[in-house]
């Protein structure tokens, strides 16, 4: 039950325990004795890390490593980036974004890359940026994507010398696009330990969109012709077209890749009724962002998971259905 357990920090002790019943209760009423057997294991790992469980000291919920890279302009001071890099990392890192209590080892991996494509003004810049964030895989020394987003849009200003402050009433070119994508980060994370468990954090993602799009000095919060914004993802996720999607993530993560090292092919037998319903919801619903984003955060992580298995043959068949444009890594691995 550790999966659920990462969360012991990020959400109350009380509120974490809740989860983790609930998530026993269904797994005791589910027909057949293995879901009681699994009930009963996890109500015996539940009162041992109920017991043994330590209290935590209050810290930071990101441990985000970031990269300015300035090798795309010429004639820029670069020590001043060299500076903002400290800035930025310092501002995600030491920021307290949630109310919870969270063990130092308990924090959420991610990385922030940003590219810097111009200085149109001195202390102006145009940039690219790369947030990707990760999270354990129960039983393993692994991790598994959450998110990853290429935000090809992001213009701001920083002199040197100037602090980053924290102030989600206003808009900031810099620290609100910081912002929008710490609680993101927060958000997937929840979501792939409870069910639709990091809304709150994608609601203020959504408020802080909501503002940058009524600024007349913001920009990259609109799409333009194909280009996805990151206002559109954020959308797209909280839209309730997704909010069945949502909960698939959920079991993904918990009864896929939590559950892989005590059972791999059940595992593998639930990746593939969630893949065929995943299928089917975008049959439904179309190839939306969201999908797309999860096949690719997730089509090597796919492909390595049946490879070698007696299943092999059948997930490659489902997985060149539903996800055709990593149709070549399918077939390359499960071949």
């Amino acid at each position: 039950m550790q999966a659920s357990g990462k969360k012991t920090g990020l959400q109350s002790r009380a509120m974490w325990g809740t989860t983790v019943w609930s998530s026993i209760v269904q797994r005791i009423n589910r027909p057949g004795r293995g879901g009681i057997v699994y009930g009963m294991l996890s109500l015996v790992a539940l009162c041992v890390v109920w017991g043994s469980t330590p209290i935590l000291s209050m810290a930071q919920e990101l441990s985000c490593r970031v990269q300015i890279d300035y090798s795309q302009v010429s004639g820029t001071d670069t020590s001043t980036l060299d500076e903002l890099e400290d800035r930025i990392q310092t501002y995600l890192n030491r920021q307290n974004w949630t109310p919870h209590r969270v063990a130092d080892s308990e924090r959420i991996g991610c990385s922030f890359q940003i590219i810097v494509q111009g200085e149109p003004t001195t202390g102006e810049y145009e940039a690219r940026l790369v947030v990707s964030a990760r999270r354990p895989i129960y039983g393993t020394a692994q991790s598994t994507s959450v998110l990853r987003l290429n935000d090809p849009e992001w213009t701001f200003s920083y002199s040197r010398g100037e602090s980053l402050v924290y102030n989600l009433n206003r808009y900031d070119p810099l620290t609100s696009v910081l912002d929008f994508y710490a609680f993101l980060i927060l958000g997937m994370d929840f979501d792939t330990f409870g069910e639709r468990g990091g809304t709150a954090y994608l609601e203020q993602s959504r408020t802080i969109s909501d503002q940058a799009r009524s600024d007349p000095s913001s920009s990259g919060w609109e799409s333009f012709g194909t280009d996805r914004s990151r206002s559109d993802f954020i959308e797209a996720l909280l839209n309730s077209q997704h909010r069945a999607f949502r909960e698939m993530m959920f079991r993904y993560h918990y009864e896929v890749l939590d559950q892989f090292i005590e059972d791999p092919e059940a595992a593998r037998e639930q990746a593939i009724a969630l893949l065929r319903e995943i299928q089917t919801f975008a049959d439904r619903a179309g190839r939306t962002y969201v999908i797309d984003h999860f096949f690719s955060s997730k089509y090597q992580e796919l492909a390595a998971l049946f490879q070698g298995s007696a299943m092999q043959q059948e997930a490659r068949r489902v997985l060149t259905q539903v996800d055709p444009s990593h149709s070549s890594t399918y077939n390359s691995t499960l071949n």
